[in-house]
């Protein structure tokens, strides 16, 4: 089916009958660059795969020809991020379906080459947030996990996704963490739990996310040291980024943060 698409600009017969139904005539001046003997045969071929259909003297979609026409419509969109795509092979394998179609939100993203240039970025935004993160990470640093707790502290809420091999690490570093920003660390597991104010889950993800306060989404689909983080406010963006953080979320492996970090205070 793919390789009769690809011949005689039937692609772009798919494509202008989303508008509508057409005559042989209306088609062949709105393809423009093939004969209308060219088009007709490209109709018939299409016919024969239940992608067009004829209706009186008109041609129009079927449903399979609107479907494989949205299809390729959205392959065209994301075309800007095709180098970054082709990086992301893992990501692209685990990314359900229904929710491919959003890459094209990420055009209009910033792209910061700079890993460390972008946490530095979220680094800001984090300080900002006054309502909640949600986080798919495996970055372990002590100044971060200060400033969310101090945050956490003031009812900031953070829902964090870690990558299972840097789990012991982490609880370490938010420890001393604790440690720094509490002061008194014998206090009672629940009174614990209130302060730090987070879930946490673990799962073994080859991408890394973060969405603060649902303003802002960092996105890095490679596991590559230098892949480049993806950053947006756009409100379609950021709900899509929910979207995949939160399919991801009800998979994890749910971890009793407070108990881990008892261990270390």
């Amino acid at each position: 089916m793919m390789r009769e698409l690809s011949l005689h600009g039937r692609i772009e017969i798919l494509k202008h009958l989303m508008d509508g139904a057409m005559t042989l005539s209306e088609l062949t001046k709105k393809v423009g660059c093939l004969p209308t003997s060219t088009i007709s045969r490209s109709l018939k071929i299409l016919n024969d795969c239940c992608m067009v259909k004829k209706n009186g003297n008109k041609f129009e979609l079927t449903g399979i020809g609107y479907l494989i026409a949205d299809y390729l419509s959205n392959v065209e969109q994301i075309l800007p991020l095709w180098e970054y795509i082709c990086d992301a092979g893992e990501f692209m394998k685990i990314l359900p379906t229904e929710l491919k179609p959003g890459l094209v939100y990420l055009c209009d993203a910033e792209i910061e080459p700079d890993p460390y240039a972008a946490m530095m970025k979220a680094f800001e935004d984090i300080k900002k947030a006054n309502r909640y993160g949600k986080y798919i990470t495996k970055i372990v640093s002590y100044e971060i996990n200060i400033y969310m707790i101090e945050r956490n502290i003031k009812g900031v809420h953070d829902y964090v996704i870690f990558y299972p091999d840097l789990l012991e690490k982490n609880i370490k570093v938010t420890a001393q963490a604790v440690k720094d920003v509490i002061g008194n660390t014998d206090i009672p597991i629940d009174e614990l739990r209130r302060l730090i104010n987070s879930d946490l889950k673990v799962l073994n993800l080859p991408f890394q996310l973060g969405i603060i306060d649902g303003k802002v989404i960092y996105l890095q689909m490679s596991q590559a040291e230098n892949a480049p983080f993806f950053i947006s406010r756009d409100k379609k963006c950021v709900e899509w980024g929910e979207k995949i953080f939160d399919y991801f979320w009800e998979i994890a492996e749910p971890v009793d943060l407070a108990a881990e970090l008892k261990r270390y205070l």
